[in-house]
């Protein structure tokens, strides 16, 4: 049985590592084969603009690869849910690369930058904010449904752990989400709003404190070893 979950786990990771590859050409799918040194430089230019982007989308599957190796489900409900992710990465990956291009863009290559208004900039914002919370609200709902099967799963208290703090976090990401949109709804100047974000490295929540506590002693049993 347990064979046969990986195997179905398996075949999902793939059509999904494969639906990832294709999000990461998205990126990159308007860059052309320089034919001039001046073309060459105003491409290497442009990947400024394209490393942040891919860098988001890395992290993306990082979380969906994270997930799929704690928990062997490839089940009806599972693959619903998946195919949902995959969906809102597509969509996410396009308002993802226009801020990117907007914001390094500017900075690195003016040449490259959108083509917008500045009264669409907090639209923006908020049709970028709506796709990053789209992203980790699904990724609640997998992390929830994987915590309905323990005994399927045959989950340690540190695997228990492990989840409940991966919804924590995805939890502080929707928040996050959420009050960059909140911000841009109101009227915020657009980097107020955009940098809004960069509350979120340093939030931590209460789960978090606990899985690190769990996993202090046996850290230091392997020390003394």
């Amino acid at each position: 049985m347990a064979t046969e979950r990986r195997a179905e786990t398996s075949r999902l990771e793939g059509f999904s590592d494969a639906v990832f590859a294709f999000a990461l050409t998205l990126l990159v799918v308007s860059l052309q084969v320089p034919s001039s040194y001046d073309e060459l430089v105003h491409t290497l230019r442009s990947f400024v603009a394209f490393a942040p982007s891919f860098a988001a989308l890395i992290w993306i599957w990082y979380l969906h690869r994270q997930f799929f190796r704690r928990f062997g489900l490839g089940d009806g409900p599972m693959v619903v849910l998946n195919a949902l992710l995959l969906f809102v990465v597509l969509l996410y990956v396009y308002p993802l690369k226009f801020l990117a291009t907007l914001v390094f863009g500017q900075l690195f290559d003016p040449g490259n930058t959108a083509p917008i208004l500045s009264g669409q900039v907090s639209q923006l914002i908020v049709i970028y904010g709506i796709g990053y919370v789209a992203v980790f609200v699904v990724f609640v709902f997998m992390y929830v449904y994987a915590l309905r099967k323990p005994q399927l799963l045959h989950l340690s208290r540190l695997d228990l752990l492990d989840a409940r703090y991966a919804i924590e976090s995805n939890l502080i990401n929707i928040g996050t989400g959420l009050g960059s949109i909140a911000l841009a709804v109101l009227g915020a100047p657009p980097a107020v709003a955009g940098f809004f974000y960069l509350v979120l490295p340093g939030t931590r929540g209460p789960w978090r404190s606990e899985r690190q506590a769990a996993t202090r002693p046996r850290a230091l049993g392997s020390r003394a070893g």
